[in-house]
């Protein structure tokens, strides 16, 4: 899987801007109709845009080989990207051997809308419902702000993949490997998509809450263990009272993270999550909310037990 450089190929350069002291931002390096470099560049962005069509098309030859071995691939850039456009693309996609699905990277639980496409070859991710947003946003959710009295580009916080598209992507490559016999393996759950709702106060989270923090919450709710003995005892299980109760106690080392419930009358924990889904917020949240939560509020820099 390769998400390539796109930066002297991204269409916000087309957007006028100035810096807060006047300066002009940045210029276009590409256009539809030069897609490998714009004619009469200075010497240090020809160089840069040279190295960059470079990079993509030793990415793409290798992609072609991974093909041609009956390996599956993928690459992902912004949907309006010009890399789209260059000609070794146009040509492997022309060839019949790939899909293009498009999506929003709020529908995979970022917080802001982002057109992104990926080309592939997995006819598991050609499948996937639609994944456009047509969610409510926050109308200033690209705007720029000072913090700390540094220029903060939301841009940035939205460059790393969310959890939810990360563990979409893996499992519809383990669905894969399954149906053309490169694995045997328990058929894992997908993450959920949400195409439709309210964001504008998910800007309000920690960017982690969706990302790097989410991976293994994520991972537990999809019922996934870590391959790695090591790996696999830092990591808690989830378990469930039914299944744990005896004579109305939890066994040791086992914490209840449960918001209460009439059926066993345990005490709530720190660990309780103060969101309920269909009531304080919609069920897809649930997961973000309580990430951001607990990391705010209760974190304390041991592996979070959720017995």
């Amino acid at each position: 899987m390769a998400a390539l450089d796109c930066s002297t190929k991204s269409r916000a350069r087309e957007i006028q801007l100035h810096f807060s002291d006047g300066r002009p931002g940045p210029k276009p390096l590409c256009s539809s109709e030069h897609p490998e470099g714009l004619p009469g560049l200075n010497p240090r962005d020809a160089a840069r845009v040279e190295r960059d069509n470079k990079a993509a098309e030793f990415v793409l030859e290798e992609i072609q080989a991974m093909v041609q071995r009956g390996g599956a691939t993928i690459r992902e850039n912004p949907g309006r990207s010009l890399h789209w456009e260059l000609p070794k693309e146009t040509e492997l996609m022309d060839s019949g051997h790939y899909w293009e699905t498009e999506y929003s990277a709020c529908v995979f639980q970022s917080a802001r809308c982002k057109y992104q496409k990926l080309w592939h070859n997995v006819l598991e991710i050609s499948q996937w419902p639609r994944a456009l947003c047509a969610h409510t946003h926050a109308s200033h959710e690209w705007k720029p702000w000072t913090e700390h009295g540094q220029r903060v580009y939301p841009s940035k916080e939205e460059a790393e993949y969310s959890a939810g598209l990360a563990f979409a992507i893996a499992v519809s490559l383990s669905w894969w490997a399954v149906r053309v016999g490169k694995a045997v393996l328990q058929v894992p759950r997908m993450p959920p998509m949400e195409m439709v709702g309210r964001r504008e106060h998910w800007l309000e989270l920690h960017p982690q809450s969706m990302q790097s923090w989410a991976m293994a919450p994520l991972a537990i709710l999809l019922g996934l263990e870590p391959p790695h003995p090591e790996e696999r005892a830092r990591i808690p299980r989830r378990g469930r009272v039914t299944d744990l109760l005896h004579d109305g106690q939890l066994p040791a080392g086992a914490i209840y993270v449960g918001q209460g419930h009439h059926s066993h009358r345990l005490p709530t924990t720190c660990w309780k999550s103060p969101f309920v889904a269909g009531h304080d917020c919609a069920p897809d949240e649930v997961m973000p909310l309580y990430i951001d939560h607990i990391k705010r509020n209760v974190w304390s820099g041991t592996s979070l037990p959720l017995g």
